[in-house]
């Protein structure tokens, strides 16, 4: 089609409006194509984060017989853990009572709560360590009575998301 441009004016209109036509598809299939790589980075950035030591024991996972690609697959794509997973439920309850959050009395320990929301759970999920958001979070979940332990424990983790995701302030917005 490009060699016979020249012949007459009215085929180098044609010509012309190939060539916009043949730009236009490339530029979209180069945007298309810019698009899905940043979606495989965002999933990549999402889904291979990286776990800090406050958030699991050494000690529970040793005892459990588990490593932290297994802590990994507790939570879902949203970080929620599913309620009456056996393994999920050891896990959270070795855990706890080994960094001294609930009390002998299974009373959870408001400061610890606090101390990590702030300094490792809200960071986690970058958003930024506002005290006062901390505060209403640990507010908005710490008062859960069920019975069984894990229950309690994995309803608390499940709320701390919810109210992490509604008050949360994004690092990548200030």
């Amino acid at each position: 089609m490009y060699r016979n441009c020249i012949k007459s004016e009215d085929n180098l209109k044609v010509c012309y409006l190939y060539r916009e036509i043949n730009s236009n598809k490339f530029q979209l299939v180069t945007i298309m194509y810019l698009y899905t790589f940043y979606c495989v980075l965002c999933f990549a950035q999402v889904f291979s984060f990286d776990l800090p030591e406050k958030v699991y024991t050494k000690e529970c996972m040793e005892k459990l017989n588990i490593n932290k690609e297994d802590v990994r697959n507790m939570v879902d794509k949203d970080f929620f853990f599913a309620r009456g997973d056996p393994q999920t439920n050891e896990f959270v309850e070795c855990s706890a009572i080994s960094r001294n959050f609930i009390s002998e009395s299974g009373e959870m320990n408001r400061d610890i709560l606090y101390h990590d929301l702030l300094d490792v759970v809200l960071p986690l999920f970058n958003k930024t360590t506002d005290s006062e958001i901390a505060n209403k979070i640990v507010d908005e979940c710490i008062d859960n009575r069920k019975d069984n332990l894990a229950d309690r424990l994995v309803d608390l983790h499940n709320c701390l998301v919810n109210a992490i995701n509604k008050y949360g302030k994004s690092l990548y917005t200030i």
